[in-house]
């Protein structure tokens, strides 16, 4: 059996490869690294040139050959051999006419316990503690509770030190009163507290039993994630943005996590992540596999939880929940009491539907695409590197049209003084102009909005992006702004105008800002 060819498949914000085969036989995969999915696509079109021809049962020759043969790694090469090593590993599992857990030694379990992965960001702790009720009422017994709110607020409290380890800790509170004692909590920190504020945090969750403290400081310096886990009672989970078998290694040499959370798209593949668990097993760690992908890879997982003896539980991501993507794959993956069922059906146990990409458009999470969607960091960096780049690059342009060699010289040198002199404003006028609306505002059209009462900041903005007064808003997006006006925001029927910024008729909503012509009853 020899490989045909690789083909790329967009859909939603998912990179999924195919591989095909000369005996009939296609293999599906996933890459990881969702904020650069052209780059990873590009990776994986030059390692196809390499795979035409080969058999595709050598799969731990692919995978070393791809992570040696260049000087250079890095994210997007590791996800691009994640996506190829789990699409062989599925042609190899429908050749034998086994699922892919038999050729990893076979079931450990008969099914793999799950928590929900959602990003609930209301600072509401009466809405928050509903929405863990109906997780539980679905059938949940463990979920993530995400502990890392806006630090920015109008009343500048977000940054005092007491007062946000208070808050997150009274999420934790109200959520383990409103689901008993029989539900598990991930507290969700996603790398935002420093070393002080997690050791706080998670000393003052103690009581309310959490299972596991996610990411509570960035995972740059192991020796920071070890003190952490030396100084609090909470298990530390860490170890998604990793890339490389040998950071796990340190990681639990320097005994910094009870749990380590390999990404099997994004690490090198079912290849990988089976050594990883390996390696957490004689270190006495349990696992629980990163997983805020597509239902590929929550296939993939499933084959590694189904073959380990240290597995923790999985994370189900909250994209997939009441069936949002069961079209996006011939049969869909089958989710009962807290549990996901292990796929019996050769290979990975999962197909892409054929029209999986006209059902699920390509919707990419990259900060820096087409969308409009830009955070406070992006929109600098954006600044800096388009706006400034290409000012540079047509002043450079200019020159060479213009003056020739010497003038062109001149020219540079004194750009270069202007850019040192005027940068920092021109930088912060940029930013600024992001800051108001990083999309073109509309042609002013006068629109009517009713905000019925109760609505919360998610309904809102559902509200204000279906008038057309948000462009392309992504709900993340929309509730980070809304989030700033938490409390204030008033029910009532508003006239606005689409070339109104969103920061403005956040202002309006929140009666901040006075504008003639809105009604508020």
């Amino acid at each position: 059996m020899k490989i045909t060819d690789v083909k790329l498949r967009f859909a939603k914000h998912y990179l999924f490869v195919q591989i095909y085969t000369d005996a009939g036989i296609t293999g599906l995969g996933e890459a990881g690294n969702w904020g650069y999915l052209q780059a990873t696509a590009a990776a994986i079109e030059k390692f196809a040139d390499y795979l035409i021809g080969k058999d595709p049962f050598r799969i731990e020759d692919f995978n070393q050959n791809f992570l040696r043969s260049v000087y250079f790694r890095g994210s997007v090469i590791m996800s691009a051999i994640s996506a190829i090593d789990i699409a062989l590993w599925d042609i190899k599992g429908k050749a034998l006419g086994v699922p892919v857990y038999e050729l990893l030694g076979g079931k450990t379990r008969e099914k793999v316990r799950v928590y929900a992965s959602v990003m609930h960001l209301t600072e509401d702790n009466n809405e928050l503690a509903k929405q863990y009720q109906q997780l539980q009422e679905m059938g949940f017994t463990a979920a993530k509770i995400f502990c890392n709110g806006p630090v920015s607020a109008p009343d500048g409290k977000g940054e005092f030190y007491s007062s946000r380890i208070e808050r997150e800790v009274e999420k934790v509170r109200v959520c383990r009163e409103a689901v008993g004692n029989d539900f598990d909590f991930v507290l969700e920190v996603h790398r935002g507290m420093t070393l002080p504020e997690a050791v706080a945090f998670g000393r003052a969750v103690e009581p309310y039993r959490p299972m596991i403290l996610e990411d509570p400081v960035p995972p740059d310096n192991v020796d920071t994630m070890a003190e952490v886990a030396s100084k609090v009672g909470v298990p530390i989970a860490t170890g998604e943005r990793f890339i490389d078998l040998r950071e796990f290694e340190v990681l639990m040499a320097r005994h910094a996590c009870q749990y380590v959370r390999p990404d099997v798209c994004a690490v090198g593949g079912i290849t990988t992540s089976k050594k990883i668990c390996a390696l957490a097993e004689a270190h006495d760690v349990l696992v629980i596999p990163h997983n805020p992908l597509g239902p590929v890879s929550t296939a993939a997982c499933l084959q590694i939880c189904a073959s380990i003896p240290n597995l923790g539980i999985q994370e189900l991501p909250g994209f997939c929940l009441n069936g949002a993507e069961d079209k996006m794959v011939k049969e869909p993956l089958r989710f009962e009491n807290g549990c996901m069922l292990i796929p019996e059906a050769p290979g990975i146990g999962v197909e892409l539907a054929d029209d999986a990409e006209d059902l699920y458009p390509c919707d990419r999470r990259n900060p820096y695409t087409d969308s409009g969607v830009l955070t406070d960091g992006h929109r600098k960096a954006y600044i800096k590197e388009v706006v400034m780049g290409n000012t540079r690059d047509k002043i450079g342009k200019a020159g060479l049209v213009f003056a020739g060699g010497v003038f062109r010289i001149a020219l540079y040198v004194c750009v270069a003084v202007f850019i040192f002199w005027a940068g920092k404003t021109t930088y912060q006028f940029g930013y600024d102009i992001f800051n108001q609306q990083a999309m073109s505002p509309g042609d002013g059209q006068e629109v009517t909005v009713v905000i019925p009462e109760g609505s919360s900041e998610y309904q809102i903005g559902e509200i204000l992006e279906a008038k057309g007064l948000i462009k392309d808003a992504k709900v993340f997006y929309v509730q980070e702004k809304l989030s700033n006006y938490k409390g204030k925001l008033k029910a009532g029927t508003y006239l606005l105008s689409t070339a109104y910024t969103p920061t403005r008729i956040m202002g309006i909503l929140a009666g901040d800002t006075e504008q003639e012509g809105v009604s508020n009853s």
